[in-house]
């Protein structure tokens, strides 16, 4: 545990590939409320945001596009 710098209780990342165990301390990922997502999108700004992506919504597909 020294070695990797973890202590009783952290939590760890498991992985198991042929036969083999490898751990390291889990990513701390911190999780976002919808609120916190969307803090600062005004209706305004999804105007602009659509007419500066419009170019990106054009035309037919051209290949193996999912629609």
């Amino acid at each position: 545990m020294k070695m990797r710098h973890i202590e009783a209780g952290s939590k760890l990342e498991l992985n198991v590939s042929e036969e083999a165990l490898t751990t390291r301390p889990a990513a701390n990922k911190r999780r976002y409320s919808l609120s916190e997502l969307l803090q600062g999108v005004t209706p305004a700004k999804i105007t602009k945001h659509n007419a500066e992506t419009a170019w990106a919504r054009e035309g037919a597909p051209v290949g193996k596009e999912v629609w």
